[in-house]
């Protein structure tokens, strides 16, 4: 057997389970002891594929105020609307794709967080426009309550983000609903066919490159309603599947499409 035979079959071997680790290792293996640099490469790529779910499996048991406190990223909080609530609702569309009456609800809130989980740089840029608009937004560590907002000191240079979240399974239709508006921010539309979707076995990727921060929350959402679990944000994954490819929009503003979900719903109750 020559060594091409040899590769084929070990990399046969990673692909009949590409989760595999120890296909991966033996690979690596065989590779270093003929001194090719692919060695390497595969190890590294192992290690970067595992540490971002790492990452979110240590961090539930973390205090959030501190990991808000080492974070890399940051939260824009609507501290002030100004004389101009108008513009303020028209850059909160603009910057979030949200539909009117969803826009006018987060302008009315206390503190809301108006843009989530952006790199530092972004976020400057962000304030600046909202600062034009006669509003004053905080810089907050990611899921920083209103509480420390005072405290929280802006975060630091931003990194590369990296972690997926998936829905994959359903125990709650209606609660699972609620859940994807929240974490997506879309209309009642889109969440019901991405919880239809997933109900009939197909996983939806509800997040994407996102801090292990805000994915650590959104598992802790989904949990009472159905699983969700994260990969790495590797280009190429089989696990990136997205909503957007149902051809979904985002727009919970139009009274029809809550009307037509509403029916849906109702005819599955028992």
């Amino acid at each position: 057997m020559t060594a091409a035979d040899d590769e084929e079959q070990l990399l046969a071997a990673i692909s009949a389970d590409p989760e595999d680790p120890q296909a991966r290792e033996v690979y690596a293996d065989w590779l270093d002891r003929r001194g090719d640099l692919r060695g390497e490469y595969v190890r590294l790529e192992a290690l970067f594929h595992a540490i971002p779910a790492k990452l979110v499996t240590l961090a539930a048991g973390f205090d959030p105020g501190w990991l808000a406190r080492i974070g890399r990223q940051c939260d824009l909080r609507l501290t002030k609307v100004g004389p101009n609530k108008i513009a303020a609702i028209k850059l909160v569309r603009e910057l979030t794709g949200l539909g009117l009456k969803d826009a006018v609800d987060l302008v009315g809130k206390i503190t809301p967080v108006v843009v989530g989980a952006v790199d530092h740089d972004a976020a400057l840029r962000i304030r600046k426009q909202f600062e034009a608009a006669g509003c004053e937004i905080a810089i907050v560590g990611v899921g920083t309550t209103t509480a420390r907002l005072a405290s929280v000191p802006a975060p630091a240079l931003p990194i590369a983000r990296g972690v997926n979240v998936m829905l994959e399974a359903i125990t709650d239709r209606r609660g699972a609903i609620t859940v994807v508006r929240d974490v997506r921010g879309c209309g009642i539309r889109e969440a019901f066919r991405i919880v239809e979707r997933v109900a009939a076995g197909t996983p939806v990727q509800i997040a994407a490159g996102i801090p292990t921060t805000r994915a650590t929350e959104i598992l802790a959402a989904f949990a009472p309603v159905g699983r969700a679990t994260c990969t790495s944000a590797t280009p190429g994954s089989r696990t990136q599947v997205t909503a957007d490819a149902m051809g979904t929009r985002c727009d919970r503003g139009r009274a029809s499409e809550h009307r037509h979900t509403s029916a849906a719903l109702r005819s599955r109750a028992p």
